[in-house]
């Protein structure tokens, strides 16, 4: 028992959930003499493991961040852990994945861990409660803005509603896709709500692009046409031609996101329950 013995508690749920979705993860242990010291794993060993064996083991390096996921960042037990949809991969990897500190022992765990267990599906904004995490299509309202701290939020609605979904500062790079987003864009949203109640994004997929911009006429001159005045129509400045239709015409213009494709967190910033593209 350790503290108030609340790892009992979870321990038996754990060994007591039917998994229908599952992931394996190999630790690796340091000795007790080693722990809250410095890790001596060698990266290099690293990055050919993640190339000999991805996709079958996964989140092992954020190569954008430079981010080796598979050591801790805390004085913890572990020396190193590795996760895989299959044990041979994992026994794999441990041949690859070279250290300079002795290893007091190895273990593998059947996980619920990258699986979107936490995920429920939501069918209207309006049903979805505090704190809980959801799968939800809905269609952004307006273009994301970013606020101090270089977080990006942005507004998405349905017939039930709206809610502020959020990109923060540690999804790096995930926040720039977010910035391709604008109005009209229909998406289908994975995340949890937060102590702000704003939906706090994982990854999303792209269902239908806002790709039509209107925009006032071009003139047979060539120019673009200005607003005449409040429903007297355009006028060119160019040429003096005018025209009485205040009417805008639809323009399709090129979109930095593809229809139909998954964009997702970094490595760095993905939640342990989060299940990566590459295992979707």
């Amino acid at each position: 028992k350790f503290k108030k013995g609340r790892g009992i508690i979870g321990s038996i749920a754990a060994i007591s959930l039917p998994l229908t979705d599952y992931t394996y993860e190999l630790l690796a242990y340091r000795i007790p003499e080693n722990y809250g010291t410095e890790r001596h794993i060698d990266y290099d060993s690293v990055i050919e493991m993640d190339n000999e064996t991805f996709p079958d083991t996964f989140e092992n390096v954020d190569y954008s961040e430079k981010y080796i996921a598979i050591e801790p960042k805390t004085p913890c037990p572990v020396l190193y852990g590795i996760r895989s949809n299959n044990v041979e991969s994992l026994n794999r990897a441990r041949e690859i994945v070279k250290v300079n500190e002795p290893i007091e022992d190895y273990c593998i765990f059947l996980t619920n861990q990258h699986t979107d267990m936490h995920i429920q599906k939501a069918d209207k904004i309006s049903e979805m409660k505090q704190f809980g995490c959801y799968e939800i299509t809905a269609t952004v309202k307006d273009k994301p803005h970013v606020i101090g701290g270089g977080h990006m939020f942005f507004t998405v609605f349905d017939e039930s509603g709206e809610i502020e979904c959020g990109a923060y500062e540690p999804t790096k790079n995930f926040r720039k896709t977010v910035s391709y987003l604008r109005e009209g864009d229909i998406l289908k949203l994975y995340g949890g709500i937060g102590e702000q109640n704003t939906f706090n994004i994982e990854k999303f997929q792209v269902i239908e692009l806002n790709d039509v911009e209107y925009k006032n006429p071009i003139c047979e001159c060539g120019k673009r046409m200005t607003s005449a005045g409040k429903n007297k129509g355009f006028k060119c400045k160019k040429c003096g031609k005018r025209i009485s239709s205040s009417q805008k015409v639809n323009t399709k213009i090129n979109r930095s996101l593809i229809n139909c494709q998954f964009y997702e967190t970094p490595v760095s910033a993905r939640r342990h329950l989060s299940k990566p593209l590459c295992r979707m």
